[in-house]
């Protein structure tokens, strides 16, 4: 017999093989990676382990945050009552890593000799058994092995398949998708611009017959019921007033029937098919988003989650056994890492956080059959493409499973496991340059999400053709191309100073977005915001001026950086200055563009838009005597309008065509005024299904 291998330090013992922690003989509760990381600290007691050798042994081949190290060292620390400012046993070493700094008895295994037996056919009759109990035993062991492994793989068998992705060929424009439980089926939402309307596709013969007939209603969210029968829509009317409705009909077609007023998109069905979960947002300060759930009939309806201010509550799962709900909840608004997935009791109302990491945005869940993982899309950082990740319930453990680079947004998995329906999108918008006297006559130069030109007749771009959005610059015409940033993480909007010295732009390096500065040949980049942050919107000789990520509020702050202060305290995603950088245009809700002086820090004059489109974007003339700015309808696609700051109608000038621009600070004039610049594309999104994840 073998003593068990134990190391003692203090008042407490830690067994290597019973995998126990004790203190003056009393077991304490330790969880698995917890002590796995104490094991380690202490075989290498005396030395400083790095966070990185950490990460790797004791989550080898699994993708977690430092966050998630930082949490276990907090747990045993906990555990062992020690002190952070005064350490008995673990030593913190700033931006290195940890060390195991107490004293350490080691208790080695030794073996232990028997008594020699005086019968030695009684010896051998007694070995006889002990091999038959042994084969015994292992059989039984095997046997439970391979039951427990198979239950795991009926559970959910597409994690045990190498990947595979197949497009599906769906009529016309698809975006929502669902698979129904049965496996036989996927319902999805097809149309153009205009006009949607619900499909269902059979498998297994491949036709697709239109259920709900095609309108100019949104649609948000699609979901089968679990005897795969019905489908739950939610959709809502094209105004933007207008509620979202959540409706049920047969997979036969025939009449919607209403089930619960004002939700969101995100809707799921309990595993006996009697209760809806749904998301309803009030926007109030103590009651900005709530997890409800009622019953299939939109009766008895009951809110068991609630988040303050500012939080988001998006997808959310029914568990397996229908005992709880997990819920994504969280806010991207300044491109930070602030989403995470929490478990709610449907009856007792107890929350819990599934895991310590924090993502840019968690878009998607998927519940798995084995009640312990599920699977969801997300993106860890603003500039990455959204992953399929599998979720480990019990330890909080993110797997990334997606092999390609492709965005994956909607997934829904059949009941047995062995089907996976998931949208994938990708941009594709490219810089236009236009002739201003005739916008038919344009060039399309780069591959670009933002745009615009200097005070210098240059351009400047952002564009992820390097893989992340990178801050690039070319001339007037498209050429003399030159990348001024080359980070990991995503730089977006930039302006140039009045003086051409610097080019203030956008990015997250910090974690959130934040305003930086670089000499205009890209070099001494440096973060000039700390509080408020965003996007750079104009410079004069003092201050560079900036929409705030969060708020989207104007502030300023000095040029080489310090107090940021609120210029313009009105919500707005446009701000426009004039050329002097004297005044300022922005957007007042829909309906009403105001003039800002900076210098009297007042609105000076307001002028209402008669059309009624959606503003998309706005800047000024040459002599800062008119603004021109860009609205958008699905009818009339983008138009160009002139007001003139003197009073009058405004005027329009030209159709832009219905190609989509994209939002924000990619409107701008050359400085002779004789071109513009847009940036326009769309989005390319197929449905594809999965086989397998492995």
């Amino acid at each position: 017999m073998k003593n068990n291998h134990l190391y003692k330090f203090g008042d407490f013992s830690l067994d290597l093989e019973e995998k126990t922690l004790t203190k003056r003989e009393t077991t304490l509760s330790i969880t698995p990676k917890v002590f796995l990381l104490l094991a380690i600290l202490i075989e290498n007691r005396g030395r400083i382990i790095e966070k990185d050798e950490l990460m790797q042994k004791i989550w080898e081949d699994t993708f977690v945050e430092d966050s998630n190290l930082t949490y276990n060292i907090r747990q045993l620390r906990k555990l062992l009552e020690d002190d952070f400012n005064h350490p008995k046993f673990i030593e913190t070493i700033p931006r290195r890593g940890y060390r195991f700094i107490g004293e350490v008895t080691e208790i080695s295994p030794e073996t232990q000799i028997l008594p020699p037996l005086t019968n030695p056919n009684k010896n051998n009759f007694r070995v006889g058994l002990s091999l038959i109990f042994a084969v015994g035993m292992i059989a039984v062991a095997s046997w439970l092995i391979a039951k427990t492994l198979n239950r795991e793989n009926l559970a959910s068998p597409i994690l045990a398949q190498p990947f595979q992705t197949e497009t599906l060929a769906l009529t016309g424009n698809t975006s929502n998708s669902a698979i129904s439980p049965n496996g036989k089926y996927v319902a999805y939402t097809s149309g153009n611009k205009n006009n949607f309307g619900v499909w269902i596709k059979n498998l297994e013969t491949g036709n697709n017959v239109e259920i709900i007939k095609s309108s100019d209603d949104l649609y948000y969210g699609l979901i089968f019921s679990q005897d795969s029968e019905d489908i739950y829509v939610s959709r809502k009317k094209k105004e933007s007033s207008a509620k979202m409705m959540l409706y049920k009909v047969s997979i036969l077609g025939g009449t919607m029937t209403k089930i619960v007023e004002d939700v969101q998109g995100w809707v799921s069905v309990s595993p006996d098919d009697k209760q809806l979960s749904f998301v309803r947002c009030n926007r109030q300060p103590d009651d900005y988003c709530s997890l409800w759930i009622t019953d299939n009939a939109g009766t008895n309806q009951r809110k068991l989650a609630t988040r303050l201010y500012g939080i988001d509550i998006g997808d959310n799962e029914w568990s397996p056994d229908g005992k709880t709900i997990i819920f994504a909840n969280g806010h991207s608004e300044n491109a930070a890492q602030f989403y995470s997935v929490s478990e709610v009791d449907v009856e007792t109302k107890a929350e819990r956080d599934i895991f310590q990491n924090r993502f840019f945005h968690i878009k998607n869940l998927q519940s798995l059959n084995n009640n312990e993982q599920f699977l969801m899309t997300a993106n860890l950082k603003t500039d990455e493409p959204s992953r399929i990740w599998l979720v480990s319930k019990k330890d909080g453990e993110i797997t990334p499973l997606s092999k390609t680079n492709e965005s994956y947004m909607g997934i829904s998995l059949n009941k047995s496991g062995d089907k996976l329906i998931a949208a994938t999108i990708e941009r594709d918008f490219k810089l236009h340059l236009y002739e201003t006297q005739n916008p038919n006559n344009f060039r399309v130069l780069t591959d670009a999400v933002i745009g615009n030109f200097t005070s210098d007749g240059n351009i400047l771009f952002s564009s992820y053709t390097s893989g992340n959005g990178d801050i690039w610059s070319m001339n007037g015409e498209g050429n003399n191309l030159k990348q001024l940033t080359n980070d990991k993480n995503r730089e977006l909007v930039a302006q140039m100073s009045h003086d051409g010295r610097y080019i203030f732009f956008s990015s997250n390096r910090s974690g959130i977005e934040h305003l930086w500065r670089m000499n205009s040949d890209g070099s001494d980049q440096r973060q000039i915001t700390e509080k408020e942050g965003g996007y750079p919107v104009a410079t004069d000789e003092n201050f560079v001026y900036f929409r705030s990520a969060l708020l989207t509020k104007l502030w300023k702050t000095p040029i080489g950086g310090g107090e940021e202060s609120l210029v313009i305290d009105k919500k707005s995603w446009i701000f426009a200055f004039s050329n002097d950088r004297r005044k300022v245009a922005y957007l007042d809700g829909e309906t009403t563009i105001k003039i800002f002086s900076i210098a009297e820090n007042k609105v000076i004059n307001s002028f209402p838009i008669t059309v009624k489109e959606s503003p998309a974007e706005i800047t000024w003339t040459k002599n800062d005597s008119q603004i021109n700015y860009i609205l958008h309808s699905e009818t009339n696609g983008y138009t160009l309008w002139q007001q003139d700051l003197n009073g009058g109608a405004p005027q329009k000038l030209f159709d832009l065509g219905k190609m989509e621009i994209f939002p924000n600070a990619s409107f701008s004039f050359s400085p002779d005024g004789n071109y513009f610049t847009l940036v326009r594309g769309g989005w390319k999104q197929n449905i594809v299904l999965i086989k397998g994840l492995n």
